[in-house]
């Protein structure tokens, strides 16, 4: 059965909006995201909300890392990033030179586990990577 999960990250402020007085709007809890400065906003709820403080390692170990495991397994598995210009999708799947993305925590764990198959059986994993980028 097919199962879909939806997560929310929540972008911390990045050095030149902190420098023009850029607020933040947004808190969260552990599935809903709301504004800050309505006082009866609602909630929008997810699967999943990623905090401000949070690394990639930890976005990675919330849901990534079971995706790669059955994909290793033979289960399809797609982790896919959606948003506006410089919300974050970028440095989530690919990282920095200082904070590795989900593709790098991917391909690690993928090779280590093709590596254990290998010892059991004769079986092989291919990874595709499609990174599709359009602007109007």
């Amino acid at each position: 059965m097919a199962q879909q999960i939806v997560a929310v990250r929540i972008r911390p402020l990045v050095e030149r909006e902190i420098k023009v007085g850029a607020q933040d709007y947004w808190d969260s809890s552990s599935t809903a995201i709301f504004r800050k400065d309505v006082s009866d906003s609602l909630p929008f709820v997810f699967d999943h909300v990623i905090g401000k403080e949070e690394i990639n390692r930890d976005v990675y170990n919330v849901f990534g890392k079971d995706i790669v495991t059955g994909a290793v397994k033979g289960i399809n598995g797609t982790i896919f990033a959606y948003g506006q210009t410089s919300s974050g999708k970028t440095h989530t799947m690919l990282g920095s030179d200082t904070e590795p993305g989900l593709i790098s925590y991917a391909m690690n764990d993928i090779f280590s586990l093709v590596q254990l198959v290998r010892l059991m059986s004769c079986h092989y994993a291919m990874p595709q990577l499609f990174y599709l980028y359009l602007e109007f």
